[in-house]
């Protein structure tokens, strides 16, 4: 299954999961964050709920997911969840002529 947010903005980020109990956190997402609740039982058979999300950043951008991965974290913290971000940060390369 693809989430992503549901925006009038381009949209630059996605989650792609198997599981079948995925649910998306419209409220935190943009074009450039989106987030997905899931319940996952890893080999020590205790469940847990876990926000997994991407963000895309650009180097050239003025607006950058900032506030809504604030309100992400925040959120992540007051529940106790577990977080497990991705991250696609371009930064700009240039080369920089000079004498040797």
């Amino acid at each position: 299954m693809v989430y992503r947010a549901d925006s009038t903005y381009k949209i630059r980020a996605c989650v792609i999961t198997k599981q079948t109990n995925a649910t998306l956190s419209p409220q935190f997402g943009c074009g450039d964050l989106v987030d997905v609740q899931l319940k996952l039982k890893p080999a020590n058979g205790i469940e847990r709920d876990v926000i997994m999300g991407s963000v895309h950043t650009l180097h050239d951008s003025r607006d950058l997911p900032i506030q809504e991965s604030e309100r992400l974290v925040a959120y992540v913290n007051n529940k106790g969840l577990e977080l497990l971000l991705g991250c696609n940060a371009n930064s700009n390369h240039e080369v920089w002529g000079g004498e040797s």
